[in-house]
């Protein structure tokens, strides 16, 4: 997928984004924008203030959420260069400190709720939500609890706990519909966790699902999970947050036949093995890293299709596996993320 250059000053506006048109964007997820909350999941409000300068400094063009998918699933052109920005949980510090700021710049956002905690401390309020919605924002599915939904409870067999998980995504949503006045069936999971089954109820009902793995969405995606770029603690330096949000899909075919992301407790070393189309990134300087190891070893079956295996054994809990190629000529990255979860994690 060769990006092509925009065309002299002698052209026109239309003329000139009909040529900049591209079928990818970057989704960045946030949670808190705040000092005195977990560095893991914050970034503080100067921060924030930075990173929406550098966007505006370097012509990145923010879209509703909304916009991004469907103009990506619709094989619509967007500019290049797209990002949309979204929040999980509804914390209170995204309608004190994000919103303002966004809301000045006329930005849309969008903010993925567990419609449980609306209005208890630390959290948003109906009304927050409200009228941030009037002013441009979308108001989305992070399900009812924000329970780790992949998990089974005792003694729970595989129908039940699909009937109790699904019960909160879709009693959520009715909340949503009714607090709000908006149904977008759009569910960002808890935690970025799901498996096969989960992610195939969103399909069948008419959801799209997003998680919590790095990478820039395109017509490739898993409409079931796309990628979002998680910004917060050690992942604000602006240079990095510069790149991830210009980064390009890595062109994974059969993304949604990818092997279950949710691992039996006996398999510590899975490997996956990919497949990529054509485009114009360096497959010669592609690297793969597995969470906290490093790079993993990567077997070419040939020059498009190879499989990555990790060196030591995944922990418990979430791991990723993030796999990045140079774009040719461009200093820009295509970037693609698996997330695995084995049994035994904590919150």
């Amino acid at each position: 997928m060769l990006l092509v250059p925009l065309l002299s000053c002698a052209r026109t506006a239309d003329e000139v984004d009909r040529v900049a048109a591209v079928d990818h964007a970057v989704i960045l997820q946030y949670h808190h924008v705040d000092t005195a909350t977990p560095r893991i999941t914050s970034v503080t409000p100067v921060e924030f203030s930075a990173q929406l300068r550098l966007i505006q400094e370097h012509a990145l063009v923010v879209e509703p959420l909304t916009t991004v998918v469907e103009k990506i699933r619709t094989g619509q052109p967007l500019r290049d260069k797209t990002l949309a920005i979204t929040f999980d949980d509804g914390y209170v510090s995204v309608h004190r400190e994000a919103f303002p700021r966004l809301r000045e710049l006329g930005w849309p956002f969008t903010i993925f709720v567990q419609t449980d905690t609306v209005g208890r401390p630390g959290y948003v309020t109906w009304d927050e939500l409200r009228e941030m919605h009037a002013h441009g924002a979308s108001i989305a599915n992070h399900s009812r609890t924000h329970a780790h939904l992949i998990r089974r409870l005792e003694g729970e067999s595989a129908t039940q706990w699909l009937t109790r998980v699904t019960e909160e995504i879709e009693s959520a949503e009715k909340t949503l519909a009714r607090e709000i006045g908006e149904s977008l069936r759009y569910h960002a999971y808890p935690y970025g966790e799901y498996n096969d089954a989960l992610k195939a109820w969103l399909r069948q009902h008419d959801y799209i699902g997003f998680g919590q793995q790095s990478g820039a969405v395109g017509p490739l995606a898993d409409f079931a999970a796309l990628p979002r770029f998680p910004i917060a603690g050690s992942f604000t330096v602006l240079d990095e947050f510069l790149l991830k949000s210009q980064s390009l899909p890595l062109p994974v075919l059969d993304q949604s036949s990818l092997p279950d992301p949710a691992l039996p407790e006996q398999v510590t070393h899975p490997a996956l093995e990919i497949t990529l189309a054509l485009g114009a990134y360096a497959i010669d300087q592609l690297a793969c890293y597995a969470s906290g190891q490093g790079a993993m070893q990567v077997e070419f079956f040939d020059e498009l299709h190879f499989r990555m295996t990790p060196n030591d054994p995944l922990p418990p809990g979430r791991s990723r596996y993030n796999c990045t190629a140079p774009h040719r000529g461009s200093g820009r990255y295509y970037w693609f993320s698996y997330q695995w979860v084995r049994p035994g994690g904590s919150d």
